[in-house]
């Protein structure tokens, strides 16, 4: 019996006299095809793909658009009219409709192959970028001029950044169908729970996979900060702090600072909650303090400082939104950010905003198993463990990154460490959760709008 193409799912791309390709292939019994050969180019991933519409993810994908690009011999455009991009989902992963036909319109004969380039990405609502991109470039094989020849493209989250082939050079066609269970067997992403219960100011963040990075952010004036550049980032579940570490905290535990912050700097720094002298506002959090002194705090706690990928996962509520509650913009009950002329329309111009008491404003905050995380957006920017490095330095670039941590010096800017979050005299746009900062001197440099919170693993 002769394969179909199931009518409700056919759609034809225009090739001119050439070819055309349609999208969903079905088995006999639909109707019969026109009495011609075709191609049956089918894609297996294992890639996280989105559920059917209607249903209700309950991990989100990872990757959410497949597009097929075809291109003539010698060109280096696709074809007029050669080109589809479409929703993939798992189930269609799954049952073998993630796939096109190619089939002759009218030319006996084409000198060279016929290129394919397949695509999965993640669009943010933009075209594929190559950090996020699963993409293979095949040379089909020569169309048949009788019945049907199955063609397989394997798109594997390995080779995510990473493409096979390209149109100077393809890669050659693999015969035949999926293989069976290959589709959606990636689970790296799949929450992992902390193993052991968390202690009395912790949260468990469960270990995820998740895109770090925002394609979309718009880095304005702000050129220190970045975060723009995407990485799949796998990791491992911890505990937290649910707050960012407060002057009580710091004195209950025998910190004290190496100097008076208030003296470390020509003239004296203005807001700082902490004061040697044993004053200042015991629940408000610690700011004024070096990475060195944050460090040491966690580390006496039997903990460390977060790393970035850390911070980013959390503040994303495991998610990805662009904020803690989602990717709606704050208002000013929502988070402790800026109040000036470029902040939302609710706030009241003028008003003084400082560190506060962890926990006060509506939103920034994070549902975890042991409490609510709180402050991730706002309040105070909080450090980080690593050594900052621009997004195309050493320590970054694309690809996958299994609980990653930069130790490695910025070749442009030697001796930065990296914070994380917005603080309470920021504009909103520095809450977002992909957003990186640094500051350089780690024993030293200190600032009014910078803090800390410690974590623990949690496997």
């Amino acid at each position: 019996m002769m394969a179909a193409l199931r009518s409700a799912l056919r759609a034809s791309i225009g090739l001119g006299l050439l070819a055309s390709l349609a999208l969903g292939v079905a088995s006999c019994g639909d109707r019969e095809l026109p009495p011609r050969g075709q191609l049956v180019v089918y894609v297996d991933t294992d890639a996280p793909l989105p559920e059917e519409p209607g249903t209700v993810a309950l991990v989100p994908p990872l990757f959410d658009r497949l597009s097929f690009e075809l291109f003539l011999p010698g060109e280096t455009e696709p074809c007029r009219g050669c080109a589809r991009e479409l929703q993939p989902t798992r189930e269609g992963a799954k049952n073998g409709t993630l796939s096109i036909g190619v089939l002759p319109m009218g030319a006996t004969s084409l000198r060279g192959a016929l290129r394919l380039r397949v695509r999965l990405f993640r669009s943010k609502g933009l075209a594929a970028r190559p950090a996020s991109t699963i993409e293979a470039t095949i040379a089909l094989p020569e169309i048949p001029n009788e019945g049907l020849v199955d063609v397989v493209v394997t798109l594997p989250v390995a080779k995510l950044a990473a493409p096979q082939g390209d149109l100077a050079a393809p890669i050659v066609a693999t015969l035949g169908r999926p293989r069976a269970g290959f589709a959606g067997s990636f689970h790296e992403h799949e929450p992992r729970p902390c193993v052991g219960e968390p202690g009395p100011n912790e949260a468990c963040v469960e270990g995820a996979g998740f895109w770090m990075g925002d394609p979309t952010l718009d880095r304005g004036a702000k050129t220190d900060f970045d975060g723009e550049a995407e990485r799949l980032a796998i990791v491992a579940p911890f505990f937290l702090d649910k707050h960012e570490l407060t002057v009580g905290e710091l004195r209950a535990i025998g910190i004290t600072y190496l100097d008076d912050p208030s003296d470390r700097v020509t003239g004296k720094i203005v807001g700082c909650t902490y004061a040697r002298d044993g004053s200042g506002e015991q629940n408000l959090p610690v700011n004024c303090i070096s990475w060195t002194e944050a460090r040491a705090a966690c580390r006496k706690l039997g903990r460390d400082l977060p790393t970035e990928t850390e911070l980013e996962l959390a503040a994303g509520g495991n998610r990805g939104s662009t904020f803690p509650w989602g990717d709606d913009p704050p208002t000013c009950e929502d988070a402790s950010f800026s109040r000036s002329a470029n902040s939302q329309p609710d706030c009241r111009r003028g008003e003084e905003v400082r560190p506060g008491v962890g926990g006060t404003t509506k939103r920034d905050r994070i549902a975890a198993r042991g409490g609510e995380l709180v402050d991730l957006g706002g309040n105070l920017s909080e450090w980080a463990r690593d050594r900052w490095n621009q997004q195309d330095e050493p320590c970054w670039g694309s690809g996958i990154f299994r609980d990653p941590f930069c130790d490695a010096e910025s070749p442009s800017l030697p001796g930065a460490r990296s914070m994380r979050g917005g603080y309470f005299s920021g504009p909103a746009g520095l809450m977002k959760r992909a957003r990186r900062g640094r500051i350089v001197n780690e024993k030293r440099a200190v600032a009014a709008e910078v803090g800390f919170r410690c974590m623990r693993p949690g496997k």
